[in-house]
């Protein structure tokens, strides 16, 4: 398989993605934020972040490898677009 560099992404392109919370599920057709990425755009620190996840409250990370994560980001711009509707 020809690799294409880190970040790079095919449509069609399937590594098995897990979920910590049950079994794979097909990629859906969306990006994959890393934390750092998932930090700037909720304005969130790492602590912030995985005790909302603890306690049911933000997106449910999707397991990349065994050292690496990473979340959908439909499911990021979900999660703010519920907070700001929430705020009104």
């Amino acid at each position: 398989m020809k690799h294409h560099g880190l970040g790079s992404r095919r449509e069609g392109d399937g590594v098995a993605i897990a979920r910590s919370d049950g079994p794979p599920r097909p990629v859906p057709h969306s990006n994959i934020l890393r934390l750092p990425a998932v930090k700037t755009r909720t304005g969130l620190g790492k602590s912030t972040i995985y005790l909302l996840i603890k306690k049911k409250r933000f997106p449910q990370q999707v397991v990349l490898s065994t050292r690496a994560v990473g979340w959908y980001e439909h499911d990021i711009d979900d999660w703010a677009r519920s907070r700001r509707n929430a705020a009104k």
